[in-house]
């Protein structure tokens, strides 16, 4: 029985080795470039692997601050295609703003309110909240691509992604990447506009 329950222990050790070694083998340490041409081939591979992404799940800690006051909060975004569920939580783990999106219009609740729908999302948190967040946009910005079809100058860093963004009147700063399987996304973002500004912290699950 002693026998047994070694060999169970040293088999499951074996197994978890093994899961490692192939997550490092999805995961391992980025390829840097030295020339523009190279950056640029990997910025393009990078766009094509990223933009089919359409379900996901993030956690994490965002800190939006404008002139008039700084909110911190925990973050969580479930994303389902062309649905999706974003929840901002005071320390105490309550929401203090739901935004839940379908694909013809969007719900959102803050905390003490009723929920309220409409069909334009950035009109909607404006006249509830007073943010000028694109959260159309931001589903892009946060996987490290801009917004398709709309004017974007952008920089790569030494890998081929993101830099930094400038798209809609916004600067989008990547610091941070991390592995998630077989993807590499963006993990500390700052955005700017005006004096708005919005830091990103993001723990990324069930990217598919």
């Amino acid at each position: 029985m002693v026998r047994c329950f070694s060999c169970s222990v040293i088999l499951i050790s074996v197994l978890i080795l093994l899961q490692g070694c192939i997550f490092k083998k999805q995961c391992s340490v980025l390829q840097t470039f030295t020339s523009e041409q190279e950056k640029q081939q990997a910025w393009i591979h990078h766009q094509q692997q990223i933009l089919p992404v359409t379900a996901w799940q993030v956690t994490g800690r965002a800190g939006i601050r404008t002139a008039k006051k700084a909110l911190s909060a925990g973050i969580s975004w479930q994303q389902n295609h062309t649905r999706y569920l974003l929840m901002l939580k005071n320390p105490l783990g309550q929401p203090v703003l739901k935004l839940s999106g379908y694909p013809d219009h969007y719900v959102l609740q803050t905390s003490g309110n009723k929920p309220v729908t409409g069909s334009n999302v950035r009109q909607l948190v404006f006249d509830e909240t007073g943010w000028e967040i694109p959260f159309d946009a931001l589903s892009y910005w946060m996987r490290g691509i801009p917004l398709p079809e709309i004017p974007a100058s952008t920089e790569l860093n030494d890998q081929g992604r993101l830099a930094m963004l400038n798209q809609s009147g916004w600067k989008i700063i990547y610091s941070q990447y991390t592995c998630f399987g077989k993807y590499i996304l963006p993990s500390r973002i700052r955005l700017i506009h005006n004096d708005f500004n919005i830091i990103l912290s993001l723990l990324w699950d069930r990217v598919r």
